[in-house]
């Protein structure tokens, strides 16, 4: 149990700090945006509401995580994505009062987004994946 523990708490912080630095060093270079909406600037102008769904994200993953015990691993690896994707955005809105986008891949006006919104999209399809096949 300990190292189902140990490796989640790791993983989050991995992912959070890979998150951070990525935007520091966007931040320092000078090429990001800021978005103070959600995905597609919807809600802009609504960090508080944002932030507030947030938390409760977080407290439902968090809660999901520990329901699952780690019995289905891939399915346990999208919930810990989408809690470090939340928590990493939700860090930018205490700190900054917005979210930090910087990754452009230039592909037909496709949105530009962060190494976090990559996590929540990543554990999403997971979860998808682990959903339909079944959590063998």
């Amino acid at each position: 149990m300990m190292r189902k523990i140990y490796f989640s708490v790791s993983l989050v912080l991995i992912l959070v700090i890979m998150d951070r630095i990525s935007k520091d060093v966007a931040r320092a270079s000078g090429h990001y945006l800021t978005n103070s909406g959600i995905s597609f600037g919807l809600l802009s102008g609504f960090n508080e509401l944002i932030t507030l769904i947030s938390i409760i994200a977080l407290i439902i993953f968090a809660m999901l995580i520990y329901i699952n015990k780690g019995t289905y691993l891939l399915y346990n690896i999208g919930l810990l994505m989408m809690l470090s994707g939340t928590l990493g955005n939700l860090l930018d809105r205490l700190l900054i009062g917005k979210v930090i986008d910087f990754i452009n891949i230039g592909l037909f006006h496709f949105p530009i987004f962060n190494f976090s919104d990559a996590y929540l999209s990543i554990g999403l399809i997971i979860i998808f994946i682990q959903t339909i096949r079944g959590k063998d």
